[in-house]
């Protein structure tokens, strides 16, 4: 049975919205590990960007179907080109808590800099807010 444009839309921005709960997952676990210099917790976001990876190819592939298969016009096309746009942006933030739960495992036992961390916690609450929206 062929799905509507609108069922697969539908599903596609439930994949986007798992997407989201995931980078904020990752954003929590690598500040936290941060805050905390918990190299398991780091190593956790570091395996968990394989599942990560997995929607966003999953989305990606959802959308190249899509496009080959219905013909959204206006508002639908519009619709489709954002959840592109955000499914990188997703996937690239939760690669970004990689690297920041790699240097916590690289900086273990290294005196912590209030400043740095503060500084950490601000940006994720921001971006806390940009997954959120």
């Amino acid at each position: 049975m062929r799905l509507s444009l609108q069922e697969e839309l539908d599903q596609l921005e439930a994949s986007l919205q798992e997407e989201g709960v995931q980078a904020l997952r990752a954003l929590r676990g690598c500040l936290n590990a941060l805050t905390n210099h918990d190299i398991e917790l780091a190593d956790e976001v570091i395996a968990f960007d394989d599942e990560v990876d997995e929607t966003y190819l999953r989305i990606e592939e959802g959308i190249q179907s899509l496009l080959a298969r219905q013909t959204p016009v206006a508002v639908d096309l519009r619709l489709v080109l954002a959840m592109l746009h955000i499914n990188l942006h997703l996937e690239r933030m939760a690669d970004y808590c990689v690297t920041v739960a790699k240097l916590t495992k690289l900086c273990a036992g290294s005196p912590a800099d209030r400043e740095i961390l503060d500084a950490f916690e601000e940006m994720g609450e921001r971006a806390e807010e940009m997954i959120r929206v």
